[in-house]
């Protein structure tokens, strides 16, 4: 779930952001509260205006935290096309707020179209060497979570689910 350094952090140590966080009710009294017009990208707002007011986020793996996620394909591919929107909704209120990363998905997807456009007159070049990249990309992931768990046959199908889901969160 994402690339963020605190989902992969087993120690205690600042990181730029953190899901689930909790904060004193002095920090919304220093930087205002959640920008209520945001749906899905009012925690990414919320913690640029605490790092601009100095404020640091702490990972302690003492805190633990649950998380329910999507428990079907289809409803992850419309939470990931709908985190993708509100990115580009929140560029409007605060553009400094996203990193590089956050659009990666965005230019994967325009670089397939021009892509296919190159491909249909007669410069194949370019797709492949995206399908390749990103084929390499599927594969380093594929084999580092099978090192990392148990191996079970359905991790096969992670590919085709990662590239479901580029594309859903880059549209």
């Amino acid at each position: 779930s994402g690339i963020a350094k605190f989902r992969r952090l087993e120690k205690r140590e600042y990181v730029d952001t953190l899901a689930h966080a909790m904060y004193r009710s002095s920090v919304f009294d220093k930087v205002g509260l959640y920008n209520e017009k945001l749906a899905r990208t009012e925690d990414n707002e919320m913690h640029y205006r605490m790092r601009q007011a100095g404020f640091k986020f702490l990972l302690s793996p003492d805190i633990v935290s649950y998380q329910i996620v999507r428990n079907s394909l289809v409803g992850m591919i419309k939470q990931k096309f709908n985190n993708g929107k509100w990115i580009g909704i929140t560029i409007k209120y605060c553009p400094k707020c996203f990193s590089l990363y956050h659009f990666v998905p965005m230019l994967f997807v325009i670089s397939l179209i021009i892509s296919l456009i190159l491909f249909l007159i007669g410069f194949p070049y370019f797709l492949v060497l995206i399908a390749i990249m990103y084929s390499l990309f599927n594969i380093i992931n594929l084999i580092s979570i099978i090192i990392n768990n148990e191996f079970h046959f359905l991790y096969l199908l992670l590919p085709f689910c990662f590239f479901v889901l580029h594309i859903s969160y880059g549209l």
